[in-house]
């Protein structure tokens, strides 16, 4: 009986404390929410005088609120810091999924994919992949169309569950490597192809043209210290950028 009690006793701390983190994490979002519209009409605090953890300012990733209950961080990640999914040329998603681990061959193979499934139909006769996708045990068509929903990538000849949801993997040096999910990387908003520098991940900037790791790396290094206010912000921290075409 009294190993009995104690067990649920441990159940119910540990609802309580999930319930608790449910409603922090809630209460998150809705203040950073609140915060990033406020920001829109309120004066920044002037130049040298610290902001407050709550407060967001144009570049600021990080949002820290205390509430009654407990603490909670959020992390602010504008959908202009991924690759639009309707545009991004073959080449560059290639090299977006070989940076996420996957070989060169099958990405190649998955990005030339993607951009079919994405785009209309030139003729009535279908394609290889429309045969394809057509004669599985449970078949279904191609979207032919740009995509509305990330999730619309899963049927995509070439895609992978732990590709599209991020996983875990050991690295031969024993280590573990953290692949994220696409869903941090790409997006379906049209962004006209312009990436946000202050907030995009390593393996976005890592396949922008003309950039390569160790640009990403300065960039990132820079922004942590200040956020770039303006394009010679950017290029002090990368003097490469420089001559990249079309930045």
């Amino acid at each position: 009986t009294a190993h009995l009690v104690r067990t649920e006793v441990v159940a119910l701390g540990n609802q309580i404390d999930w319930q608790r983190s449910y409603y922090l994490a809630r209460g998150g979002i809705e203040a950073a929410v609140y915060s990033i519209v406020r920001s829109a009409v309120v004066q920044p605090a002037a130049p040298g005088v610290p902001s407050n953890p709550s407060d967001f300012l144009p570049g600021k990733r990080w949002l820290q609120y205390e509430f009654p209950g407990g603490s909670c961080t959020v992390e602010v990640v504008p959908e202009n810091a991924k690759l639009d999914i309707n545009q991004s040329p073959p080449e560059q998603l290639a090299a977006l999924f070989v940076s996420l681990g996957l070989p060169a061959d099958e990405s190649l193979e998955l990005a030339a994919a993607i951009v079919e499934w994405r785009s209309p139909r030139t003729s009535d006769v279908g394609s290889v992949l429309d045969a394809l996708y057509a004669g599985l045990p449970q078949p279904y068509l191609a979207r032919h169309a740009p995509l509305k929903q990330l999730e619309e990538l899963l049927p995509v000849r070439g895609m992978s569950r732990s590709l599209f949801f991020g996983r875990m993997e050991r690295s031969p040096q024993g280590r573990w490597q953290k692949w994220p999910p696409l869903g941090d990387l790409l997006t379906t908003q049209a962004t006209g192809l312009a990436v946000n520098p202050n907030y995009a991940s390593f393996e976005v900037l890592r396949v922008l043209p003309g950039w390569d790791d160790a640009m990403a790396a300065a960039v990132i290094a820079a922004r942590t210290a200040s956020p770039f206010r303006s394009l010679e912000d950017l290029q002090a921290a990368a003097p490469q950028l420089s001559a990249v075409a079309g930045l």
